[in-house]
């Protein structure tokens, strides 16, 4: 099964019981000049409006090098240059930050057709979406500068989150008090399971 944004935009809308808003337009215009009339037309200043107000919002979250990225991609060398130097490590929705999650204004963030770094913020719980040891830094970052609130990440960039070894995903995960099976028989195993000592221990003695 294949999507567009706009199919999964549709989805959520009909799944929900809410009204689709959708505006056809670049992440990033040619131009400033450019950008500045694409987002004053009546259809995609009223979504980027409407979605200042939205509760839940889910989002990618990119990083600041090649392939980790749409904006990344997009940018001049020379736009690239200028945000490396303002050490920029990711963007979420087309919002730029650096290490400390503050926003980050520059020459691309004058061409983008997208929410700004501020509306964002007003989102009461933003959920980033987001896979791969590279974009760590980046998430880190987001959640550091208020722009998320929580996250939904595979197993390799939850291991680079918590500095976790990059072998580590080769060990059975342990098994806490909390994380027993429940039902009716979960209590005797467990019960069982602290009666019965160890293999080695019955041998030792």
């Amino acid at each position: 099964y294949e999507s567009s944004p706009v199919d999964v935009v549709r989805d959520a809308a009909r799944l929900t019981g809410g009204e689709p808003r959708v505006f056809y337009a670049p992440l990033v215009a040619t131009d400033a000049e450019a950008a500045r009339v694409i987002r004053a037309q009546t259809a995609v200043a009223g979504t980027l409006d409407e979605a200042r107000h939205c509760s839940l919002a889910l989002v990618g979250i990119g990083g600041w090098s090649e392939g980790e990225s749409t904006l990344y991609d997009l940018a001049t060398e020379d736009e690239r240059d200028e945000l490396e130097r303002l050490e920029v490590v990711g963007e979420i929705a087309g919002s730029l930050f650096n290490t400390d999650g503050e926003p980050v204004e520059s020459g691309l963030s004058a061409r983008l057709v997208s929410m700004s770094p501020r509306d964002l913020r007003l989102i009461t719980e933003v959920v980033a979406v987001s896979h791969g040891a590279a974009r760590a830094e980046a998430l880190r970052a987001g959640i550091k500068g208020g722009y998320v609130t929580s996250a939904v990440v595979d197993t390799e960039l939850a291991r680079a989150l918590l500095g976790a070894p990059a072998d580590a995903s080769t060990s059975p995960p342990p098994r806490w008090p909390g994380s027993w099976p429940r039902g009716p028989r979960a209590g005797r195993r467990r019960s069982a399971a602290r009666r019965r000592p160890p293999a080695r221990n019955r041998v030792s003695r």
